[in-house]
C-alpha cells in the first residue's frame, strides 16, 4: 500500500467554495437542500483518511432541487491520520448558508416563501451584498434579488454617509488620539508638531466632529480645510486669542457647522439699505465628500438676543455651493435685515442644510473591449461602455453614466462625477490611469465621457473599469447655532 502522506489541515475561506489540492479524482452528484461543505463533503470519508480537498459547486437551480456537483481531489491512501478541519471564520460560514438557504427560497413553488425569503435577505442588511449572485436563470428570482440589492444599496448608502461616532477614555498623547479617532471612523487626519502633547479624553459614541474638537481645543490646534485636500483633514497650531471650537460649533450628520463672520452694512445715501450677512462654514467628514449643499432662506428662524425673531432677507433666496477642488469645507451666507443697536447678538440661528450625498462607491469592469454598447447596472446607476476605438499609440474609451434618480447631481456645474475612478487593468494589482478625458454629453440623470490612455503594449486581459457611486443620497441636516456676537 501507498505510503501515508502527512496529515494535512483543511481550511475554508469564508465565502469561498473552492479548495485546491493535487491529488486522485472522484466525483458525486448528490441533491443538496440546504447542506454545507462539512455535510456533503466529510461523510464520505474514512475517519482515517487524510485529504485535501477541492469542492467545487456548480448550481443549477430550479424550484424542485439543487443539483450541485462536488468535484473531489483525494490522496490515495485510506488508513492513515484522521482528517482535520478548520473553518477559517464560523460566523462568516453561517452567513453564506443562511444566504442560500434563502436564495434556493427565492424560488420555491409557494408564494408566501419567495416573499418571505426576500424580505429575510433585506433583513441581513448590506453585510450580504457581496454574497448575492449577479445572475441566475429565473426570471422571477432575477427581478426579487433586483429589489433586495437595490434596497441593500441604498441602507449602505445611508450608513456610509451617516456621522461616525467615537468611543474613547483615558489619558494620552495626541497622536495615540488621532490615530484612534482614524481607526475607528475612517476619516484620514494630517499632524504635525504637538503629537506628544497630553490630552484627556471621556468619549462614549460622540459623533466625530465633537470628539475631535474637545481633542483640538485641548492642544491649542485647528483645521485647515485646504491643506489636507478632499481626503483628509490637515491640523495647524492655534492663535492663542481664538475661541475654542466645540463651544461655538454644532454638529448634524457628516457635517460641523460654525459662523465665521458677521457683517453690518448701511448704504449711506440710502438708509433704507442696509443689511447684516452671517457667514457660516460648513464642514464634513473627508471620508464622504457631498456632491452639492444648499441652505434655503425660508428654512432659517433666527432669534435676537430679546427672544425677537430677526428678519430674513429674501425668504426664497439660496445660499449654495457646488463642491469642488481640494477642500473639506465651503462658506454659506445667512442673509438678515440688520437690526436695531440695542440688539448685541443672535442667541439662535437654525437653519437646514440639504445635501447631495455620493452613496457606496461600485466596481463596473468590462473584459471585452471589442464589444459595443456593454451595459452594466447595479442598484440606481447604470454604466454603458458605448465603445473603444483602438489606435494605434491611443485607446478611447466611450462611457455614459446614468441614475435613475439624481436630482440636481448632473447639472452643468457639478464636477463630481469627473473625479470618479477610470481605468485599464493590465493585470491583477496593475492599473493605467487615463491620461486625458471629455465630456461628449450631458443630461438631466446622466453623462457621456470619453477617456484617453495610452496604449498598453500587451492587450491580452486588459479590462476597463469605472468606478461610481450606486446610488445619490439626498439629506436634509438641521443645525443650531447659539450667542453669536453682532459688530
Amino acid at each position: 500500500m501507498t505510503s501515508c502522506p502527512t496529515a494535512s489541515i483543511l481550511t475554508i475561506p469564508a465565502g469561498n467554495s473552492v479548495l485546491e489540492t493535487t491529488c486522485q479524482r472522484y466525483f458525486w452528484q448528490v441533491r443538496a437542500t440546504g447542506s454545507t461543505i462539512e455535510d456533503v463533503v466529510l461523510p464520505v470519508f474514512h475517519r482515517g483518511a487524510v485529504a485535501s480537498i477541492n469542492a467545487s459547486f456548480y448550481l443549477s437551480r430550479t424550484r424542485k432541487q439543487s443539483n450541485v456537483l462536488i468535484h473531489l481531489i483525494l490522496t490515495s491512501a485510506v488508513l492513515c491520520t484522521p482528517l482535520q478541519v478548520e473553518v477559517s471564520d464560523p460566523a462568516a460560514a453561517a452567513l453564506n448558508q443562511q444566504v442560500q438557504k434563502l436564495l434556493r427560497q427565492l424560488d420555491s413553488d409557494l408564494l408566501a416563501q419567495r416573499q418571505a425569503a426576500e424580505k429575510a435577505l433585506i433583513a441581513l442588511g448590506p453585510q450580504v451584498l457581496d454574497r448575492l449572485p449577479e445572475e441566475v436563470d429565473s426570471a422571477e428570482v432575477r427581478q426579487r434579488l433586483q429589489r433586495v440589492v437595490k434596497t441593500l444599496q441604498l441602507q449602505a448608502s445611508r450608513n456610509a454617509t451617516a456621522a461616525s461616532r467615537v468611543d474613547l477614555k483615558g489619558k494620552m498623547n495626541l497622536a495615540t488620539a488621532l490615530k484612534s479617532l482614524q481607526q475607528q471612523t475612517g476619516n484620514r487626519i494630517e499632524a504635525r508638531g504637538q503629537l506628544d502633547a497630553p490630552v484627556q479624553v471621556d468619549l462614549q459614541q460622540v459623533i466625530f466632529w465633537e470628539a475631535l474638537d474637545r481633542i483640538l481645543d485641548q492642544v491649542q490646534m485647528n483645521v485647515d480645510p485646504f491643506l489636507g485636500g478632499r481626503t483628509a483633514l490637515a491640523l495647524t497650531a492655534r492663535p492663542p486669542e481664538e475661541q475654542l471650537r466645540q463651544p461655538s460649533a454644532s454638529y448634524g450628520g457628516i457635517f460641523r457647522f460654525e459662523p465665521l463672520r458677521v457683517e453690518a452694512s448701511r448704504h449711506l445715501r440710502n438708509p433704507k439699505i442696509r443689511g447684516l450677512k452671517v457667514t457660516l462654514q460648513v464642514a464634513w467628514e473627508p471620508r464622504v465628500t457631498p456632491i452639492f449643499l444648499s441652505l434655503p432662506a425660508a428654512q432659517l428662524k433666527v432669534l435676537d438676543d430679546q427672544g425677537k425673531p430677526l428678519a430674513v432677507d429674501n425668504l426664497r433666496g439660496v445660499s449654495s455651493a457646488a463642491i469642488e477642488g481640494d477642500r473639506t469645507a465651503v462658506e454659506l451666507t445667512v442673509p438678515l435685515q440688520l437690526p436695531s443697536r440695542d440688539i448685541r447678538k443672535i442667541a439662535s440661528l437654525q437653519g437646514q442644510l440639504e445635501t447631495l450625498l455620493p452613496g457606496k462607491p461600485q466596481r463596473f469592469e468590462f473584459a471585452r473591449l471589442q464589444m459595443k454598447n456593454q451595459l452594466l447596472k447595479k442598484a440606481g446607476v447604470s454604466v454603458i461602455l458605448l465603445q473603444v476605438d483602438q489606435q494605434k499609440e491611443e485607446l478611447v474609451a466611450h462611457v455614459k453614466v446614468a441614475y435613475e434618480q439624481a436630482d440636481q447631481a448632473f447639472e452643468s456645474h457639478r464636477g463630481w462625477v469627473y473625479l470618479n475612478p477610470a481605468y485599464l487593468e493590465l493585470e491583477p494589482g496593475k492599473s493605467l490611469k487615463f491620461r486625458s478625458y471629455e465630456t461628449l454629453a450631458q443630461g438631466p440623470r446622466s453623462v457621456t465621457l470619453a477617456y484617453r490612455f495610452q496604449r498598453p503594449k500587451n492587450m491580452q486581459n486588459v479590462r476597463f473599469v469605472y468606478e461610481t457611486p450606486a446610488t445619490i443620497v439626498r439629506q436634509q441636516v438641521s443645525f443650531e447655532l447659539r450667542d453669536i456676537l453682532l459688530p
